[in-house]
């Protein structure tokens, strides 16, 4: 009976054991495939992110092109700063 008893307690704990570590690999597995979407969505968000960075840099960049412009310069010194064009004979070249 004793032998009975040994066999069977045995059973049962290499059936718990079982159920544990299968129980435990479902689980790990689950977690990693939710990590797996998480990161997916984070890598989209910051494809996303960077599209709208590169179209705002671009914007930036037209606009300087246009702050940068002699023409624009040359209005904000005449009307803004009352600066001038010097007559020809005010211009000294030097060598």
């Amino acid at each position: 009976m004793a032998k009975k008893t040994t066999k069977r307690t045995i059973k049962t704990s290499t059936l718990i054991i079982l159920v544990v570590a299968i129980m435990t690999e479902l689980f790990l597995y689950t977690w990693c495939h939710v990590q797996s979407i998480h990161m997916g969505y984070q890598i989209t968000s910051q494809l996303k992110q960077e599209k709208e960075l590169k179209v705002f840099q671009e914007k930036l960049r037209l606009e300087l092109a246009q702050l940068r412009t002699p023409e624009r310069i040359i209005q904000i010194a005449s009307k803004q700063l009352g600066l001038v064009l010097p007559a020809p004979d005010q211009v000294i070249v030097v060598e």
